[in-house]
């Protein structure tokens, strides 16, 4: 009869532990959820608007340049420096265009460029891969866990960031959504997880200052990314165009007298 007492004890007493780790567990994903998974505004559903005029002379730009990188100029890198350069002229030169002045400044991966001239930067938007959908099932891939949280079609543009940069993620993608009727997924999340610090941005984080990538997830969606197959006509031009018109007026909220600048930590 004691024994049974005994073991009815330990076993209250694993239940209360195993049912207090539960409710931590539960607990630590709720808190993981808002600050991380949880984004201001709707992402938009269903049909896509009608076009407006800007965006379709987006459509034609866009589609001139990116045929014209892959083309003539074709593959660009500090092996074929000259071809970079080339780029460069090129991306300057349709900025240009479109009525933007085009600044240049010298730019080191580690961030100590930026940090040397004492730049005040607000934030960083890294424009990654934005030109390739799809509406199929299961279309879409994620690191884990983040397969449990975000849809399976890859229809979706994505802006992505660390911890430290949620505020910029959150400021971000709701002024998307304030402008553009697209859909959109945002996340800020450990820097450590597998693609989420995988462009440019990640070089700013190391300075402090809030950075965010822009994204079609590249090659968890795209598996034509840094293929041979990777050419111009697998693009979505029309939908890349929505996502660019959104971008502008994103940045032009970010520009805006109420928005202060965030200074690098020397």
């Amino acid at each position: 009869m004691a024994r049974r007492v005994g073991w009815t004890e330990t076993a209250w007493r694993v239940s209360r532990i195993l049912a207090g780790v539960c409710l931590v567990l539960l607990l630590l994903f709720a808190v993981g959820f808002v600050v991380m998974i949880r984004m201001p505004g709707k992402s938009h559903l269903g049909p896509l608007p009608e076009m407006t005029e800007h965006e379709r002379v987006l459509v034609d730009a866009l589609r001139r340049d990116v045929e014209e990188l892959a083309g003539e100029i074709g593959v660009r890198n500090l092996s074929e420096y000259p071809k970079l350069r080339a780029a460069e002229e090129l991306i300057a030169s349709s900025l240009t265009a479109a009525g933007h002045e085009v600044r240049r400044q010298e730019y080191r991966v580690d961030g100590r460029a930026c940090q040397q001239r004492g730049d005040r930067i607000m934030g960083m938007l890294a424009l990654e891969m934005l030109g390739y959908y799809s509406d199929a099932e299961a279309s879409q891939g994620y690191p884990f866990p983040l397969s449990l949280f975000y849809p399976s079609k890859g229809d979706f543009i994505g802006f992505v960031g660390d911890v430290s940069s949620r505020g910029l993620v959150r400021e971000v993608i709701a002024s998307f959504r304030g402008h553009a009727r697209f859909p959109s997924e945002g996340v800020a999340i450990f820097g450590a997880l597998p693609g989420i610090g995988y462009s440019d941005h990640w070089s700013f984080w190391q300075i402090g200052v809030p950075a965010i990538m822009v994204t079609d997830t590249a090659f968890f969606r795209n598996h034509n990314y840094h293929q041979p197959t990777d050419t111009p006509d697998t693009l979505d031009y029309d939908r890349m165009a929505r996502v660019v018109a959104g971008l502008e007026k994103v940045i032009a909220d970010l520009a805006g007298p109420a928005r202060g600048p965030v200074s690098v930590e020397r």
